[in-house]
């Protein structure tokens, strides 16, 4: 059982997201190393962490994703966090075959990469992944997804835009708890809730809010709504026991990070 859980556990370390060119006034600072204390920390492969959901057989993707796709206002910090959400999103819709919800999702993804300005390279993928969803290819798609999402993390990155990597990667954290910590309050057994130990990933992501310096978002109600909440999670996720959770805990993961996806959607 402990090899198990270590596998589990590995299996989620790390997250999202990407750094773009932005078309709003007061483009992000340009630096040519990221600041110190800065982490990558990208998200593993999406189709491994609710792999470990049909392992545990907790999975019920369909009713997993709202039919109504998320979406925020059209400012680069909303959309950069929308984006990490939408991805994750977008893997269960495929792993559910609901075709409906995957092609809502893919062109609120194509939108916002557009509003981002990412590299034309990375929308000749995302146009890709519509011939994939008319054909019903739902294994090549959901490859098609994690490649967009792996292209778009390193181009972010590489063209230094630490910022937006931050909200993007707040995006896909919050989404993945919230839609994990779903699937296990609905079929609650104590011993598969080490899937939610995030200590180490939770700690990158806060270092990395704490070095946010676009004032576009820094200075926002979400953003402060996105530290206060995720030190709150982190009181949660901090006090296992032996790596396991109440199930009193998980509905307050849920809360809580649902409570960070409204703030972004005002």
């Amino acid at each position: 059982m402990k090899k198990v859980s270590i596998a589990l556990t590995t299996l989620m370390i790390g997250l999202v997201m990407f750094g773009c060119k932005s078309r709003e006034t007061g483009k992000l600072p340009e630096t040519n190393q990221p600041p110190t204390p800065f982490i990558y920390a990208p998200l593993p492969p999406f189709h491994k962490v609710f792999a470990i959901l049909d392992y545990l057989r907790l999975g019920d993707f369909d009713q997993a994703v709202d039919d109504n796709v998320y979406e925020t206002k059209q400012e680069i910090g909303r959309s950069a966090f929308a984006l990490g959400v939408l991805t994750a999103d977008g893997i269960i819709s495929v792993r559910a075959h609901n075709k409906k919800k995957i092609d809502n999702i893919y062109k609120e993804v194509i939108r916002i990469s557009n509003f981002l300005g990412l590299d034309a390279s990375i929308l000749r993928l995302a146009n890709e992944m519509k011939d994939l969803i008319n054909s019903d290819n739902w294994d090549e798609l959901e490859k098609a997804l994690e490649n967009y999402k792996t292209e778009v993390e390193t181009s972010l990155y590489q063209s230094q835009q630490y910022d937006l990597f931050t909200m993007m990667m707040a995006g896909g954290w919050v989404e993945g708890i919230n839609r994990i910590s779903w699937f296990v309050d609905r079929n609650f057994q104590t011993g598969k809730t080490n899937i939610l130990e995030q200590k180490g990933t939770l700690n990158h992501l806060l270092t990395n809010l704490d070095h946010v310096v676009t004032p576009s978002f820094k200075d926002t109600g979400y953003f402060m709504t996105t530290r206060e909440k995720l030190l709150q999670a982190k009181q949660i996720i901090d006090k296992e026991q032996n790596g396991l959770y109440t199930r009193e805990q998980v509905k307050q993961l849920i809360i809580i990070t649902d409570e960070i996806k409204d703030a972004y959607a005002k």
